[in-house]
């Protein structure tokens, strides 16, 4: 002990007060461990959704060149020389 310095309690490092701190802090993070795996399943039964969806769009472009170089191809007539 030091002159002068007050006596301050120490805890020991073998203490184990925090310890149920720390214990849930893993206990909480597994059990959240199903509800990622249920969001990461919901994702990945979107994917064929999403390819679906990406499958008709690229099978509706030759569509959407047709109606845009039919629409172009009129546009002269839509558009009479006036001048």
């Amino acid at each position: 002990m030091l002159a002068g310095f007050p006596q301050t309690p120490t805890a020991s490092p073998w203490d184990l007060r925090g310890a149920p701190q720390i214990t849930k802090i893993p206990a909480a993070y597994l059990r959240g461990i199903p509800q990622i795996t249920k969001i990461l399943s919901t994702y990945l039964r979107g994917i064929p959704q999403i390819t679906k969806i990406l499958a008709a769009y690229l099978r509706g472009i030759p569509q959407i060149t047709k109606i845009l170089s039919a629409y172009l191809r009129g546009a002269p007539q839509a558009f009479p020389k006036t001048f």
